[in-house]
């Protein structure tokens, strides 16, 4: 190409750069027409979910509700053997609501402490009161309107000897899984008012007697050392399994009142038994978690009384819980 058309060329590119970076007139010759040019408009990055943080308290404070039925029967034996029974006595039906503070604590990244502490009112039940031959003739069996009270409380210590994840914040996956001791006591005052005879005795309860009036008061109190084992799960960030199952050793003190006849009859000695609680959580925030559950204790009991006759108890209440837990 010749010296010429070379230069052409240039001229032209310069031209064409010229008219790509100037805005043109308007056709009416007053203001420059708007080019609309491609812009660049900065997207924003995805807001990331806080993750729970692995710092801070290791202490929580709940509050649950039980729902729950028991069952308190005992056999009253002539002597201190069981050769002969007197009497049977079954209060049955004993439905209970009741409310209880709970704690829980990390001592080490290990060790903890764990307890509740509650009370509830046993709104309706029956008592079913048999007296056999030779000791009563003939046989009778009453029925009487039950309420009452039920105390509770324990205290534990436990030990994680497997364990995945942070005490303060689990994440899914996360599991704790070990042995606890501790001590509990377990009360129950129950008023059995009026009786109604429904064996065909003439003599017992006949006629009947009004709810007004309270006929037999049962007060059982047992004192229990806890041996047990604990542990819980996170499905997910904010789903939670957890069970415990305790073995216990109790000392019962019994006192049954018979308002019409023999008058207070107090009673020690011991027995053992099972306390078995399992539930479920969902963490709503980072702080607040609440969970539906069930809980089962069950006790067999001898004690003997100030006739120094034998006394022997089954005592059991279940139920399902509902609770909100705090971390503090």
């Amino acid at each position: 190409m010749s010296g010429f058309g070379t230069k052409c060329l240039r001229l032209a590119a310069v031209a064409l750069a010229a008219s790509l970076t100037t805005t043109p007139a308007r056709a009416d010759g007053d203001e420059p027409a708007t080019r609309t040019r491609a812009v660049a408009v900065p997207v924003p990055a995805p807001v990331p979910v806080p993750a729970y943080s692995d710092s801070g308290s290791t202490w929580t404070f709940g509050l649950k509700y039980w729902y729950s039925t028991g069952r308190i029967g005992y056999n009253y034996y002539n002597d201190r053997s069981t050769a002969q029974i007197n009497s049977r006595l079954t209060y049955d039906r004993l439905t209970t609501n009741s409310g209880e503070i709970t704690f829980r604590g990390s001592i080490t990244d290990a060790v903890y402490v764990k307890g509740a502490l509650g009370y509830g009112g046993t709104g309706s039940g029956k008592l079913y009161d048999e007296d056999f031959p030779p000791a009563i003739t003939p046989y009778t069996r009453t029925r009487s309107e039950v309420n009452g009270d039920l105390n509770f409380a324990h205290v534990d210590i436990g030990y994680n000897i497997l364990r995945s994840g942070n005490d303060a914040v689990a994440r899914g996956g996360s599991f704790r899984l070990g042995p606890f001791l501790g001590l509990a006591i377990w009360r129950e005052q129950l008023h059995a008012m009026g009786c109604t005879q429904i064996a065909g005795n003439p003599n017992i309860c006949v006629p009947t007697i009004s709810v007004a009036q309270e006929g037999i008061r049962e007060t059982d109190l047992f004192t229990m050392g806890r041996f047990g084992i604990a542990g819980d799960v996170w499905l997910s960030d904010r789903i939670r399994l957890s069970a415990e199952a305790a073995y216990v050793l109790a000392h019962h003190a019994a006192t049954d009142i018979h308002f019409f006849t023999f008058g207070s009859d107090p009673g020690t000695g011991s027995g053992k038994g099972l306390q078995v609680e399992a539930g479920i959580d969902y963490r709503l925030t980072d702080t607040f978690s609440m969970g539906v559950g069930g809980r089962w204790w069950h006790l067999e009991s001898s004690a003997v009384e100030s006739f120094n006759q034998l006394m022997k108890y089954e005592t059991d209440r279940y139920g399902v819980t509902v609770h909100g837990e705090w971390r503090l």
